[in-house]
């Protein structure tokens, strides 16, 4: 169903005019003195406080989202009882609800008082679906606690669905009982939502966010959501299996085939509580994700409460939303804690503990849904890409959530060091006129480049000798050789880049 040929064929790869990011080593052929090196998103600051009644240290599940003229986020907002037991994680707790925001920046965002639910008699709020606790109009059980929403771009979607959205909800049987499974939502403004149908996938655990999207590329509907890789025991933790991402496609979002574990290649084996896949909008092609990773076995150093565990942000990327390279080293790490307040302990001793907490407490550290473009606060610098992270869970009475940002297209690069590397892509066919390279280099570094045909050979003007070092740090920089930069007379036919680099990062590049 989801298999792709990623075998080294003789065929050429015809990337078209596509951006091509060199998150894995799908276009490359050979490489020396060079590698792919992940890179960290750069800490920003907190863009939310959930400090409202309705909110609390407990809020999680973000989506965000640019619809074109401001940007959206959804989320939970819930409070739970810091020193609590796991089996009465809720008891103490603010039912959960859907919390909505927004934001012309990315940065500054306000809740709209929306005037849809009720909340302590008031619906001045920012509530776009009920508490957990409640019955929704067909009887079955609002399904806030894990809500995801999307901007639904099918072409044949009916305006009243532009915005979708999935959750883990119960619905009520003939004979009374409750049954479990994926809810679908629908809403013409990602404000005002309904039921668009019960459990369109049960085959699943479903106990984290889970997502749909719709993948314009491929022409589908693909969903990837929270299961068990093996068997799961009777307890809280799992004997025989672990955390994983299990996905399934559609053609209407409603009937599903059946589901299959995301493969990982060899990848070490990891607990993965929340996949925060999206699909990277400057290169539609390409899957990227956040998943946190559950280390269920190691304490936060310093922990003063029940939740312990650490977690931390993986990145992993896929081309055809099963197969997937998923770097072992962190994306995100939890970092250095951030301001100290006292918090008492039942037992009435004073402990210390950091303000913006992000060891420990379970789900700390979760990047929301969305990877958006966000302007630089440095005038006439590129945009830069934003994700979101949740900290301070499960800690005091707030949590927060923070910005981290990466360079356009800025996820992994392709590496030289001062001494020098190279690389040579697989023979590939275009259609375009320039190559143009997302790059940066120290003041001594460059780069260099070289069109081969098919067998390797230098084509006639378009040898290593014929292209000026480049050098800087650009987005789009095109590349000339002999201050010629039209690749026309070789559009269409199989062709070798060769990339020779000092104390340089390739990011992407893209024949337009």
């Amino acid at each position: 169903m989801l298999a792709f040929d990623f075998a080294r064929a003789d065929s050429p790869v015809d990337i078209g005019s596509r951006r091509e990011l060199f998150v894995d080593d799908y276009l490359i052929e050979s490489m020396q003195g060079a590698e792919l090196r992940l890179q960290s998103p750069q800490r920003r600051e907190v863009v939310m406080d959930y400090n409202r009644p309705r909110e609390g240290n407990c809020c999680l599940y973000h989506t965000i989202v640019h619809n074109g003229e401001k940007y959206q986020m959804w989320y939970r907002g819930t409070n739970y009882e810091e020193f609590s037991p796991p089996s009465t994680v809720f008891q103490n707790s603010v039912p959960p609800v859907v919390c909505y925001a927004e934001s012309l920046d990315g940065i500054r965002w306000t809740r709209p008082e929306l005037g849809i639910v009720e909340w302590e008699g008031s619906t001045a709020n920012n509530i776009v679906w009920p508490p957990t606790d409640q019955l929704i109009p067909d009887g079955s059980i609002s399904g806030a606690s894990s809500f995801m929403a999307f901007l639904d771009e099918n072409p044949a979607c009916s305006p009243g669905e532009r915005y979708k959205g999935v959750a883990q909800a119960h619905q009520k049987q003939a004979d009374g009982k409750l049954a479990g499974g994926l809810t679908l939502y629908k809403s013409p403004d990602g404000i005002h939502w309904s039921v668009k149908q019960h459990r369109v996938i049960t085959d699943g655990q479903f106990d984290a966010r889970n997502i749909i999207l719709w993948d314009a590329f491929r022409q589908r509907y693909v969903s990837f959501y929270r299961d068990v890789a093996r068997g799961l025991n009777k307890g809280y933790r799992f004997s025989d299996g672990y955390r994983g991402i299990s996905t399934t496609t559609s053609a209407d979002a409603l009937s599903w085939a059946p589901k299959e574990l995301l493969d990982y290649g060899d990848s070490p084996k990891a607990e993965m509580y929340d996949p925060a896949i999206v699909i990277y909008h400057r290169a539609p092609q390409l899957f990227v994700g956040f998943p946190l990773r559950y280390l269920v076995s190691r304490a936060a150093p310093e922990n003063t409460h029940v939740w312990s565990e650490v977690s931390d942000i993986m990145f992993m990327t896929s081309r055809d939303g099963f197969h997937w390279k998923r770097w072992p080293e962190a994306a995100l790490r939890p970092g250095p804690q951030v301001g100290r307040t006292e918090r008492v302990l039942r037992r009435g001793e004073k402990v210390p503990r950091p303000e913006h907490y992000r060891w420990g407490g379970h789900c700390n550290n979760m990047v929301g849904g969305g990877v958006v473009e966000t302007a630089s606060d440095t005038p006439g610098v590129p945009n830069e890409l934003s994700i979101y992270s949740i900290e301070g869970y499960y800690s005091g009475r707030t949590s927060h959530l923070r910005r981290y940002t990466y360079r356009l297209d800025g996820f992994v690069s392709v590496n030289a060091p001062a001494a020098g590397g190279e690389f040579v892509t697989r023979p590939l066919t275009f259609t375009g006129s320039q190559l143009t390279m997302n790059f940066s280099t120290s003041g001594a570094g460059g780069i260099r480049v070289e069109i081969q045909d098919a067998q390797g050979r230098p084509l006639e003007g378009f040898s290593l000798d014929d292209c000026p070092e480049i050098y800087g740090d650009r987005i789009d920089r095109i590349v000339t050789w002999k201050e010629q930069g039209d690749l026309t007379p070789v559009a269409g036919q199989p062709v070798r880049l060769r990339f020779v680099m000092n104390d340089a990062d390739l990011y992407a590049i893209q024949i337009r």
